[in-house]
């Protein structure tokens, strides 16, 4: 399996999130009711005196719901604060494609092992029957 994991120093996510709600001369009211979630815990995330802890669908949340900030500079300090929009929509849909291929893939190989078995077989001399060969 594929390490998928990730490295990202919360406290710069953080700093750089207050920075961002600042530029949009947004409350914490404001920037939460547009991300779907409770001022609360955005003003305790902002607050946190080395202890940073936001969840992955908080970050879905504010890139849904301001999709102009670019999420490279938010989780990476990588590039501009503001970016191209994006569309969640479509970043789904290419997931769930990604998903669709990796699963297309695992079942070729299991058919290209299936019939590396079958030739196997023949070369060695053996008389594979159709019970030998199971590709699907």
């Amino acid at each position: 399996m594929v390490d998928q994991s990730i490295e990202v120093d919360l406290h710069g996510v953080m700093v750089r999130l207050k920075e961002f709600i600042d530029y949009k001369r947004l409350s914490i009211s404001k920037f939460s009711k547009a991300m779907g979630t409770n001022p609360s815990t955005i003003s305790n995330a902002l607050k946190a005196e080395g202890t940073y802890s936001i969840s992955l669908s908080k970050l879905l949340s504010i890139f849904q719901g301001f999709p102009d900030l670019n999420p490279m500079w938010l989780l990476f300090n990588n590039g501009e604060m503001l970016g191209p929009v994006t569309d969640f929509n479509e970043v789904t849909d290419l997931k769930h494609r990604v998903r669709d291929l990796q699963r297309g893939h695992l079942i070729l190989e299991a058919k290209l092992e299936a019939y590396q078995d079958f030739f196997q077989l023949a070369a060695g001399g053996a008389t594979p029957s159709i019970g030998d060969f199971n590709p699907s």
